[in-house]
């Protein structure tokens, strides 16, 4: 129930805001209060009511043709008037006004426009642009300081990267750890060796017997998560065997085979139990 009357008094507001904002209702109650004045004066009078309604009946709306003519033909041919006849002329004398405001300001600027400027103005001009111009040069300076700077450290960065790639280059196996015990593989036949590797051990190899080694790019690129865990798990268990070992691999870090490991695949198959 509450609701409703909610709803309703909302729709109610709506509708008289409707109404309230109408230029035809606005323009009819602005004209109807100037033509009945006296209506106006004496209802705010501290006369009492019945004297009030004595003024009215008598001096403001006499019989019906007044009330008729007062109360609704005045106010709505103003109100016709103000909406549909006001406009034009307004529109003229806006334009006019408004032109002759651009003529006026155009005027004063070509005045100072040929109006020298005193010493004092030409001083702090002058004062105004020399600030401005030490503002731009130092600017300039900051930021060309900081192009020298990241052009030294693009220097560093290109030589520490080709100093890498040499010694990478000039020596591709990394000296062996030291172990506690000898190297399993150094004491078994290449043949053992091979019957004792799994499928993906043998698949790494052949691999890179048929090419120029196996860059760490090449597995990542293995889509499959647990065949790329796989191969990294072989590739580690290869190494530990010195059957392969790293290198550099089209100017990455990479693996290659070993002389052991090239040995392993020349006699693989041949003198196995």
């Amino acid at each position: 129930m509450t609701m409703k009357f909610e709803d309703f008094a909302n729709s109610v507001k709506a509708q008289l805001y409707d109404r309230a904002v109408s230029p035809l209702l606005a323009s009819f109650a602005l004209a109807w209060v100037l033509i009945n004045y006296r209506f106006i004066a004496i209802v705010f009078s501290d006369r009492e009511p019945t004297t009030k309604f004595l003024l009215i009946d008598n001096y403001v709306f006499p019989d019906w043709q007044a009330v008729l003519l007062r109360g609704v033909a005045y106010p709505l041919l103003a109100s016709v008037f103000f909406i549909f006849v006001y406009p034009y002329p307004a529109r003229y004398v806006f334009r006019f006004y408004r032109q002759r405001q651009l003529e006026l300001k155009q005027e004063l600027l070509r005045i100072e426009g040929e109006t020298p400027l005193s010493e004092e103005e030409a001083r702090s001009l002058r004062a105004k642009a020399l600030a401005q111009q030490l503002e731009f040069d130092n600017v300039i300076q900051a930021r060309d300081q900081e192009i020298l700077q990241l052009r030294g450290l693009i220097r560093q960065v290109e030589t520490a990267q080709r100093t890498r790639i040499s010694s990478l280059l000039e020596s591709p196996e990394p000296p062996s750890e030291p172990r506690g015990t000898p190297a399993a593989p150094l004491t078994r036949a290449p043949a053992e060796i091979w019957a004792s590797l799994n499928d993906i051990e043998r698949g790494v190899l052949m691999t890179l017997s048929m090419q120029q080694g196996l860059a760490e790019q090449d597995i990542k690129g293995i889509r499959d998560a647990d065949e790329r865990l796989a191969t990294k798990a072989a590739v580690d268990s290869l190494r530990e065997q010195e059957l392969i070992s790293k290198a550099v691999v089209r100017s990455m870090t990479g693996v290659d085979l070993t002389a052991l490991g090239r040995k392993v695949l020349l006699q693989r198959g041949k003198g196995a139990a």
